[in-house]
This record gives structure tokens, C-alpha cells and sequence, in this order.
């Protein structure tokens, strides 16, 4: 399955096999026990100290970060806005696989980042930054943007609802 982290995608074959097989490596717990909420604070945590140490996440992170969302929220693409070294609140959705497959294609081909305006409208990027916000604009732009945040909002809500325990990672607290 494929899984777009901010920039980069990954294939992560069977994300329940891949996060019982790496979540002890991982840190963050027995994931079983977690909830859509706390797995998304600790994916949070991670992004944030890679973003503080100015460093990339490795392809075999970003892969088990990809099979905690995929096996706690059933997203296939997440983002984490970041905003003066600050990341902000998870924005998840699920693209179609052709999308992601022809972003990892161009990428492979051309070298090219996916370009996170094309896909999240800026309505789901962070209201305080990250190339925008939620700005009213003319057309029906406007209503394609809000129906999107609100769709966001309702899977965020979805997915803080789901019981679980908390994760209790050292490793990025």
C-alpha cells in the first residue's frame, strides 16, 4: 500500500504485518493499545524532532510510521504541516492509488517532491502557515476548499473518537 508522509511516499506491502514485525524498533509501544490519537501524536513527535534536528526521516521510518497511521486511522496520507521548525495538527486523507503511484513515478523519474499545494487544497494545510491558509477566495474554489477541511475535520474527529491506551515512546518524548 502506498503512503504519502508530507513528502515522501513509501510502499508498505501489509501495514499490520510491518508495524507487528517493527514497533518494538519503532518506540512507540505496543500499537495494539493505542489510539488513532496517540498514534498520530507520536507519529507528530518523531516528525518534530527530525524537523528540529534539521535532519530527513529515513525511508525504513517514514515505512513504520506509514503502517501506524495506515493500522490506527486507515489514511494513506498524512500532513504534518510545519511552520517555523513547528509541526502542527495531522491532516489525513485517502488519495486514490493511482495518484500516489503517479506522484512516486514522477519522483522516481524526474526527481520531483510531490507538491503538497496540488495535493492538499490550502484549506487542509495549516491556517497559520505553510504556503497559505484558510483565505475566503471567489468561485467555487472557496466551496472545494471548505468541503475538503470539513471532510478532514470528520476524519480527525473519527479517529480521536477510536479507544485506545497510550503509547509510551521515550525514545521522541
Amino acid at each position: 500500500m502506498l503512503f504519502l508522509l508530507n513528502e515522501q511516499i513509501v510502499d508498505v506491502a501489509i501495514p499490520e504485518i510491518h508495524l507487528s514485525k517493527r514497533w518494538k524498533v519503532l518506540g512507540c509501544g505496543d500499537p495494539a493499545s493505542m489510539r488513532a490519537r496517540e498514534a498520530l501524536e507520536f507519529v507528530a513527535r518523531v516528525v518534530s524532532a527530525h524537523v528540529h534536528e534539521g535532519v530527513a526521516m529515513e525511508v525504513s521510518l517514514v515505512e513504520d510510521l506509514a503502517a501506524l497511521i495506515i493500522a490506527k486511522t486507515g489514511a494513506n496520507a498524512a500532513l504534518f504541516p510545519v511552520t517555523d521548525k513547528r509541526v502542527g495538527e495531522a491532516r489525513l486523507t485517502i488519495l486514490p492509488e493511482t495518484i500516489l503511484s503517479s506522484l512516486r513515478e514522477r519522483h522516481e523519474h524526474e526527481g520531483q517532491a510531490p507538491d503538497l499545494e496540488q495535493i492538499w487544497p490550502k484549506a487542509a494545510i495549516s491556517p497559520s502557515g505553510m504556503k497559505g491558509g484558510i483565505k475566503p477566495s471567489p468561485g467555487k474554489g472557496q466551496s472545494s476548499a471548505l468541503q475538503t477541511l470539513r471532510r478532514s475535520e470528520a476524519l480527525l474527529a473519527v479517529v480521536a473518537s477510536i479507544p485506545m491506551t497510550l503509547c509510551g515512546s521515550r525514545m521522541y518524548s
